[in-house]
């Protein structure tokens, strides 16, 4: 188990850690089903790391930025 970094993660931290996870463990493209946060952690994934991107399927994502803490920090 890891240690809790100091500070909230962005979504995008998050989508660079899953990418590099990815990595690590030799997946070269996969299909994501995101709910809630998860789906903007995917869309941010495949905005920034779209070869790792097959398909998204998002539910529940989230209709607006304005209130959601970290995500906030989302690519425009």
């Amino acid at each position: 188990m890891s240690e809790k970094p100091p500070q909230a993660l962005t979504v995008r931290e998050l989508a660079d850690a899953l990418a590099a996870w990815m990595h690590e463990v030799g997946l070269k493209r996969a299909a994501f089903v995101g709910n809630s946060l998860s789906c903007e952690v995917t869309v941010e994934l495949a905005l920034h790391h779209p070869e790792l991107v097959s398909r998204l399927v998002l539910q529940l994502a989230w209709d607006r930025r304005d209130s959601c803490g970290p995500a906030q920090q989302l690519a425009p």
